[in-house]
């Protein structure tokens, strides 16, 4: 990937996602962690303010366990990331409201729990999100 900072390019791509106003605006999760082009794609940093799943864990791979990704199509800005596999810290749902300057845990319960897939559905008023995890289907009016 051209452009790509730190391991964009070369973790495993693992889902992709572009802000509803904004569509320079792209993030990106990898096996390396999510990273933000705010250039279409010409450029990529690694964001990991708040979402602790980017520490590099302890594998000789030393892969990020970032797993999902999905935007809200009528709200600039939020987006919301899935992580990880087995029980290691961080996995979990964290959200974004400012394009993964910050990424905080939106509920309590889906910790140490593989995120697996994403799906946003529903009018602007009334999202439901859906987490698919190993336990089965979940999911959350999201705010």
């Amino acid at each position: 990937m051209p452009g790509a900072e730190s391991n964009a390019g070369t973790g495993r791509l693992q889902a992709l996602a572009v802000d509803a106003d904004n569509p320079a605006i792209v993030l990106l999760s990898t096996t390396y962690g999510v990273f933000r082009s705010e250039d279409s794609g010409v450029t990529w940093a690694l964001l990991d303010s708040g979402l602790e799943n980017t520490a590099v864990d302890t594998t000789p791979s030393g892969t990020r366990l970032t797993s999902a990704l999905v935007s809200d199509p009528d709200r600039a800005g939020m987006f919301w990331v899935g992580t990880g596999y087995d029980k290691l810290k961080g996995v979990g749902l964290f959200r974004t409201r400012d394009s993964g300057a910050t990424w905080r845990k939106p509920i309590t319960g889906l910790e140490g729990k593989s995120i697996n897939a994403l799906a946003l559905g529903g009018p602007a008023n009334g999202r439901t999100l859906y987490i698919a995890t190993d336990d089965g289907i979940w999911s959350l009016t999201a705010p």
